[in-house]
């Protein structure tokens, strides 16, 4: 942090690095989170009171963003997953109103959205999670970032496990694996690199990535791959990165689960060094993995006869994507997240979890369209707004009687988000029968906007069906300081990784398994991703 030239500034950066020296200082961790808290909260309120004389001071929203990213790792790394959500907001739009060249603030704002999925993800806002990792997503690919090689590359690999771990708890399984794939690659390249650059590092994130790969792959029973994932995790601890016991205790559990030879041995020495880390992931792989949005358009098929859940499960699932964006066609989505609402509609009565997961990727789809729309808003709304409306008002319906508070009060973020919207629209008069039709969808759609906040101010019976949840173990690994001290060197080794993608569940027919590639940006042409050439390293954390 620059201190200028005395006063304030020289203030607050004194506390800021106070504040990350009090998070490795002694004492508890609990007490050294507080009190880095302590002396970023003073920083932050110096800063305000600069912002109060001068509120139009680019540079001083830029120093506050950083401030307030700074102190929302804390607050996750506290298990105040809302209060760092509150500070992360504050933290975006302080960055939108900063001088930082345009593209570079593009991207500061997709780590913090990032950071954003995380918060969400761990609060139970499971909608809103998706969205920010999608839009976090789509921003890196977009600005090229996807085209480095090492140690740049690394970053990526963070982003996208961070996404990974927010696609298996709320989102689609198979997104998680393909995320938590291209993190993995990318931590098996760097491996190299850390050994012969003393100022790079492999990245305190590659824990999030493996855990995410292994257990979809042993869930799946695809244990070669499992396995590979669980060497890998042993050859990056020997780097320097991640826990010896808690990757000794799940390749041993892999291992007696596969029926492998030395099962038994390795879960003896697991179990010697940490019993509590072999319990953990016996619990971890008795929950499995909750329903892919493959398997449910298999379900909707079969449940509905409906041969438009066939052609939806071609073009939304038949390749590897990363988050909502990244699903079909970008001309086509809002039409495709159409029918998803009336499959995920009909499908209610049959299989609740195939519903819950097929209307919320049509919220999603529906809102990542909205977004990056090029309509004007009232004219986008009364094209698509109806069939939002069914997505959610479904949401809604299975949110009340099979989830708990924080997803029901993430839904009725959404439904309130929406219910404004078609109001303001409501309150155009047409000026011909014409002009009346065009409407009548989009009025239509705020009355099941209506039912939907009606639904959910009725308490309901949360029964589970949302499937099973991340166990909640890197918190703090995934709001650290990305600029970790570089580990001692160690000599390099080839290390096997899982492919990206994986064969589906027996559910549902596997589609073809795509070649290992770069994660293409949303808007690629077909069949041209873009070439590995530039990836953006992220800024220093101090403000």
């Amino acid at each position: 942090m620059r201190t200028g030239h005395g006063g304030w500034e020289d203030r607050v950066g004194a506390l800021y690095w106070q504040g990350l020296e009090a998070q490795r200082g002694g004492g508890s961790a609990r007490g050294a989170r507080e009190e880095s808290l302590r002396l970023h909260g003073e920083a932050v309120d110096i800063v305000r009171g600069e912002l109060r004389s001068r509120p139009d001071e680019p540079r001083l929203f830029e120093m506050l963003a950083s401030l307030l990213y700074t102190m929302a790792a804390s607050h996750t790394a506290l298990e105040r997953p809302v209060d760092a959500v509150r500070l992360l907001e504050e933290s975006e739009t302080s960055y939108a109103r900063s001088g930082v060249p345009a593209a570079k603030q593009r991207l500061l704002i997709a780590d913090v959205r990032m950071r954003r999925a995380r918060a969400h993800g761990l609060a139970g806002h499971g909608m809103s999670a998706l969205f920010c990792a999608d839009r976090a997503i789509a921003a890196y690919a977009l600005a090229g970032m996807p085209a480095a090689g090492p140690p740049r590359s690394l970053e990526l690999a963070r982003v996208l496990s961070v996404a990974s771990v927010v696609h298996l708890r709320h989102g689609d399984p198979d997104q998680a694996l393909a995320c938590a794939g291209q993190a993995l690659s990318r931590y098996r390249e760097g491996i190299a690199v850390v050994n012969a650059d003393k100022d790079a590092h492999l990245g305190y994130a590659v824990d999030m990535a493996a855990d995410v790969a292994a257990r979809i792959e042993a869930a799946r029973g695809h244990w070669d791959n499992a396995l590979a994932v669980d060497a890998f995790v042993l050859e990056a601890v020997r780097v320097g990165w991640g826990s010896r016991a808690r990757a000794l205790a799940r390749q041993a559990v892999h291992l007696r689960a596969a029926g492998r030879p030395g099962a038994a041995a390795a879960l003896g020495r697991a179990t010697e060094l940490d019993p509590e880390a072999v319990r953990t992931e016996e619990r971890t792989l008795s929950a499995g993995v909750p329903i892919s949005l493959a398997e449910a358009l298999v379900r909707a098929e079969g449940a509905l006869g409906d041969p438009r859940a066939r052609r939806l499960r071609q073009a939304l699932t038949g390749q590897e994507t990363y988050s909502a964006t990244g699903r079909g066609e970008p001309g086509r989505r809002a039409d495709l997240a159409g029918t998803l609402a009336d499959l995920a509609e009909r499908l209610t009565a049959h299989s609740p979890q195939a519903a819950w997961r097929t209307a919320v990727e049509s919220h999603l789809l529906h809102l990542g369209a909205f977004a990056d729309r090029t309509d004007s808003e009232y004219k986008w709304l009364m094209d698509r707004g109806h069939d939002w409306a069914r997505a959610l008002l479904t949401a809604a319906l299975l949110a009340r009687d099979h989830h708990d508070d924080p997803m029901r009060d993430d839904v009725r973020k959404a439904v309130d988000d929406l219910r404004a919207r078609l109001r303001a629209l409501g309150t155009l008069v047409p000026k011909d029968p014409r002009g009346a039709a065009m409407l009548a969808p989009a009025l239509r759609g705020l009355a099941l906007m209506d039912r939907a906040m009606e639904a959910l101010s009725r308490s309901g019976t949360a029964t589970g069906t949302a499937g099973p949840t991340e166990p909640d173990r890197d918190t703090a690994q995934a709001d650290a300081p990305a600029e970790a001290p570089a580990p001692a060197p160690s000599p390099a080794a080839s290390i096997p990784v899982p492919s990206p993608t994986a064969p589906a569940p027996p559910t549902a027919p596997a589609s073809p398994a795509p070649p290992e590639k770069p994660l293409p940006a949303p808007s690629a042409e077909p069949g041209n991703p873009p070439r590995r050439r530039f990836f953006f390293r992220r800024r220093a954390t101090k403000p």
